[in-house]
Formats: structure tokens, C-alpha cells, sequence
């Protein structure tokens, strides 16, 4: 297995979603790292959730 990154744009349409295994130098990126916990698609939809409600609920810029 190996880390993939998930990238988009601002602005851009969902069918412009960049699928890579090295960074992919869009302006929000969600990397992935197959080879621990995250070994089925229902694994990943979990984590994507909780990272959602967590970005919804916390202030804008976090740090």
C-alpha cells in the first residue's frame, strides 16, 4: 500500500480532484496513508467525516 494525496483547487469543479501518490500541489490536500488503518473505502469515508465536522466546528484560521 502507499500514501495517496487528494487534491482541489478553490473554486475549481469536482470533476478537477487531482488522485496522486505525490503531493499534488492544489490549494486544499487530504493525504492518506493506506498501508495502517485506513484499508477499505468505508475506512476513509469515517475518517473524511470526522475531519469535516472537526474543519466545520473549529475557527477559521485554526492556528
Amino acid at each position: 500500500m502507499a500514501t495517496y494525496f487528494y487534491g482541489v483547487n478553490i473554486g475549481a469543479e469536482d470533476s478537477t480532484v487531482t488522485i496522486a501518490t505525490s503531493t499534488t500541489g492544489k490549494d486544499v490536500e487530504v493525504a492518506v496513508n493506506s498501508s495502517t488503518n485506513v484499508a477499505t473505502r468505508d475506512a476513509l469515508e469515517i475518517a473524511i467525516e470526522k475531519l469535516k465536522v472537526a474543519i466545520i466546528r473549529a475557527p477559521y484560521p485554526p492556528l
